[in-house]
């Protein structure tokens, strides 16, 4: 007879000696094992005291902890430790059929253009367009095949007019506008027109119906944004000779593009905005409006 025990669970048993490095299974933990083999020290169960230590003596100090040895001690942190660069942030390029590239908004709008949206609102060079087109495509397959070449061109047209469209709320400059009045439905909106040199703070005043207003219910003193282009002027001038804002509710009805378009703007922006319509005499008429800028 032959004693051995589970490697896995230290269960002890007994049998024939023709067991011995035969595969058995354990009654208690089910685990199978070769009789006779060494029980693993993992599998040995932990003793519940410590082994006693041998008393110290009151002249022998005792023995200093051992010291764990860290190859790469981790630096103390440092009061002034430089934060890490942000990388610079990347400014999409320019790349317009419609617009001159020499001049970039600083704020530019990024909305895309819903053209049904924006036919709803400004449907006068839509209907142009489409109406000249589909007058010499008629003409062009009932009457000679030469209207073909005008159709072709108003074709061009049209497409340069959505180029323009999308263009405009896309690189044109976002800016801050607050509603003046609802019958008629009155804007106002605050822009720069310096070309980079000095400050020419302007107000500009236009006449445009909404049904909302960055999604609102338009009311007076509704703030909204609009995108602007900017006229060019003579090269002696300073600064820009007129501009072109937009309501973005004539664009999109994304209520998240909004958001993001509103937040671009600063408080400074709508102080300006406030500060400009002071200097403005009453009652308000469209058109446009240099103001001094705010302390």
């Amino acid at each position: 007879m032959i004693r051995f025990a589970c490697p896995h669970c230290g269960k002890t048993f007994t049998g024939a000696d023709d067991l011995t490095g035969q595969h058995a299974s354990c009654r208690q933990c089910g685990k199978l094992f070769v009789v006779g083999a060494t029980p693993t020290a993992a599998a040995r169960p932990a003793l519940s005291q410590p082994p006693e230590r041998a008393p110290i003596s009151q002249h022998q100090a005792p023995a200093p902890p051992p010291v764990r040895y860290n190859p790469t001690p981790a630096p103390p942190p440092s009061l002034f430790q430089a934060e890490p660069a942000l990388p610079a942030p990347l400014v999409e390029e320019q790349h317009t059929w419609t617009l001159d590239d020499s001049a970039r908004a600083s704020r530019p709008g990024n909305l895309r253009v819903n053209r049904w949206r924006w036919f709803r609102h400004y449907p006068k060079w839509p209907m142009i367009w489409f109406s000249s087109l589909a007058f010499f495509v008629v003409m062009a397959c009932l009457v000679h095949g030469s209207f073909w070449i005008f159709a072709t061109l108003l074709l061009a047209m049209n497409w340069l007019y959505w180029q323009r469209v999308s263009d405009h709320f896309r690189h044109g400059c976002a800016n801050p506008a607050i509603i003046l009045s609802l019958q008629p439905m009155r804007i106002a909106v605050s822009t720069d027109l310096t070309k980079g040199v000095g400050n020419y703070p302007v107000i500009k005043i236009i006449q445009k119906s909404l049904p909302t207003a960055c999604g609102q219910q338009p009311r007076v003193g509704t703030l909204l944004a609009t995108v602007s282009l900017y006229f060019p002027s003579s090269e002696e001038e300073p600064h820009w000779s007129d501009f072109d804002p937009r309501p973005i509710d004539c664009a999109t009805g994304d209520l998240d593009a909004m958001q993001r378009v509103m937040s671009g703007m600063d408080a400074d922006d709508w102080n300006e905005l406030r500060n400009g319509l002071k200097q403005l005499p009453r009652p308000y008429r469209c058109g446009l409006y240099h103001v001094l800028p705010s302390e």
